[in-house]
């Protein structure tokens, strides 16, 4: 089934928002530039991707824009804020968050073409208040949103689970991390110790 020019290019948007959030998390080298973004699950109609350096959950919501909470395998993690309609000039800007309607506070941003992204070290404070927080209210720049967090509680722990993940994946193309003993058949070969 062929695409037309305006779902192409919502998909192509929301592919190019998940890698300026994954950009916003941690340095990326080249090769994680292209790294293809794949399924892990769908918990609560959240869509969890991973592309082996970090993973994401995403929503779209009735208002037109999509938010989505990213977790790296540095522990760098991220909230992103996308809408097609926005053309938001590069730059830092001040987002203002608050849950259920208490503590508003301002958060650094980096805006850039249809996103807002808030980077920030994932944390015990974050996790809690997410599961058990039921809206999320974001005003950015003169705009005001409300996101109703529901299944954040069964999303949250998922998307924890796909980035403890992450390790796994870095361990197996690291030949230089963990037990780097050389088997032949069921015996380990010790070679002597040169720093001794």
């Amino acid at each position: 089934m062929a695409l037309g020019p305006r779902a192409h290019t919502a998909i192509c948007m929301e592919r190019k928002m998940r890698t300026l959030a994954l950009a916003a998390v941690i340095v990326c080298v080249a090769s994680a530039a292209s790294a293809e973004w794949v399924s892990w699950r769908v918990v609560g109609g959240w869509e969890i991707e991973t592309n082996g350096i970090s993973c994401i959950a995403g929503a779209k919501y009735k208002n037109g824009s999509r938010l989505s909470f990213a977790i790296a395998n540095n522990g760098g993690a991220a909230i992103s804020f996308f809408r097609s309609e926005w053309k938001i000039p590069e730059g830092v800007y001040s987002v203002y968050l608050s849950m259920d309607g208490r503590n508003e506070n301002n958060y650094e941003a980096k805006g850039v073409d249809n996103s807002v992204i808030i980077s920030f070290r994932l944390n015990e404070t974050f996790i809690e208040a997410f599961r058990n927080g039921n809206v999320l209210s974001a005003r950015i720049g003169s705009a005001f949103y409300q996101y109703n967090l529901t299944n954040t509680k069964q999303m949250l722990p998922e998307l924890i689970r796909c980035a403890a993940n992450l390790g796994d994946v870095n361990r197996e193309s690291n030949p230089f991390s963990g037990n780097s003993a050389p088997y032949v058949g069921d015996r380990v070969i010790r070679s002597p110790n040169p720093f001794q």
